[in-house]
């Protein structure tokens, strides 16, 4: 039998448990002066299955968003994407989790100075590292000022963290290390069923890359 109260209880317990969740593709290190853009599929894949959950999130693109933008690193490489201020001002004051993915280890400096940067603007809020660098290298990646370093797929990880930092559950998966882990032994979490996950979250992105 239909109950109104029961339905507007079950949507105030909905509100109060979803978050506002940035997840940030970093600029590039490139050796030719020359814009292109592609898909970031991990992030909105990870986009995709947040917001099934219920979160409410949001994409900065820096890299495509900026992919004509390029510092001089060197003779032979160039920085290409938005720069940290620039996406820090994309980054509302009200986030609840920020998530970054760092597809290359190449980029590990870019990444560690973006979060330095992000913890002095809004230091409360946590974030999260994501991607082929703080997998295979999570030793070094959680030197960064980062709260929470992924080991393998994303999905249910950062899932977990988000349950984890609203109070929802006092436990972290596999795959997961924070700088009180024990990272002797760290092992890396696999999704087990890929049907759970939907299609990325394209509407998401910036509408020059959606067109590739």
């Amino acid at each position: 039998m239909y109950n109104s109260k029961n339905v507007t209880v079950s949507l105030i317990l909905l509100a109060l448990s979803m978050m506002k969740i940035v997840l940030i593709n970093p600029p590039f290190i490139i050796t030719k002066k020359k814009a292109f853009s592609f898909q970031c599929l991990g992030l909105l894949y990870i986009a995709s299955f947040l917001r099934i959950k219920g979160h409410e999130i949001k994409i900065i693109d820096a890299f495509s968003l900026g992919n004509n933008n390029f510092k001089n690193i060197n003779k032979e490489y160039y920085k290409a994407g938005l720069d940290n201020n620039k996406i820090i001002k994309r980054i509302e004051p009200d986030v609840d989790l920020i998530g970054i993915s760092v597809p290359f280890s190449h980029l590990a400096r870019i990444v560690h100075e973006l979060v330095f940067d992000i913890k002095a603007f809004i230091p409360k809020v946590p974030v999260v590292l994501g991607g082929v660098y703080p997998s295979t290298q999570p030793e070094l990646a959680i030197k960064s000022n980062a709260d929470f370093i992924v080991m393998g797929d994303g999905e249910e990880t950062i899932l977990n963290i988000a349950d984890y930092i609203s109070g929802k559950t006092n436990q972290l998966l596999n795959g997961i290390i924070t700088s009180n882990s024990d990272n002797e032994n760290p092992k890396s979490h696999f999704t087990n069923d890929i049907n759970i996950l939907p299609f990325p979250a394209r509407d998401l992105l910036p509408a020059h890359v959606t067109q590739i």
